[in-house]
């Protein structure tokens, strides 16, 4: 449902917009880092009931766990006001992120833009190796963005996801500059 008022939304306020960008603009706001963050700036973690282990695990600022809350409470809302009082809640929390994904859409998928690059400057894809360090309640992952055997640039973050999107938010930076230069 959130993937249908999102794209409505970003349809109805941007109807110039190419149906590939639409895609763009909604896929950079539908998924699991930006919910995630969406989430955290209304505190939505502080108000989970977690277990001992997921508590000790900080569930409450897992990315994961974050969107699935965020999501779970606008199918709550969805189930008591419906579709219009979902899209009020979405449009509420997320109004100024879609109209920035509208005016540049597919600027935060770094792993997508990186790879349109790759494919077309060297004809290959950008590859993602990563690790995990710490302990198992508190893991940080790196990850690195290769071209080949070249690595292009590393990320951390507290999943494998994160980590990537780092490493790729890092290398398109390199790769941006360069092209500009």
């Amino acid at each position: 449902m959130l993937d249908v008022v999102v794209a409505e939304v970003l349809f109805r306020t941007c109807p110039d917009l190419a149906e590939g960008d639409l895609s763009k603009a909604r896929i950079s706001l539908v998924n699991e880092t930006t919910l995630a963050e969406v989430a955290r700036s209304i505190d939505l973690g502080a108000h989970l009931l977690v277990g001992r282990g997921a508590e000790t695990e900080g569930a409450r600022d897992k990315p994961s766990v974050l969107s699935d809350a965020l999501e779970a409470v606008i199918g709550a809302v969805y189930l008591v006001d419906g579709l219009d009082g979902a899209s009020a809640l979405i449009v509420k929390l997320m109004g100024d992120r879609i109209a920035l994904a509208a005016k540049s859409p597919g600027a935060e998928n770094f792993k997508g833009m990186l790879n349109e690059w790759a494919q077309a400057e060297r004809g290959t894809s950008v590859t993602f190796t990563s690790r995990q360090d710490g302990p198992p309640h508190d893991p940080v992952f790196t990850a690195e963005a290769r071209l080949g055997d070249e690595v292009l640039a590393s990320g951390t973050g507290k999943s494998k996801k994160s980590a990537e999107i780092d490493a790729a938010r890092a290398a398109w930076g390199k790769v941006n500059d360069a092209r500009t230069a």
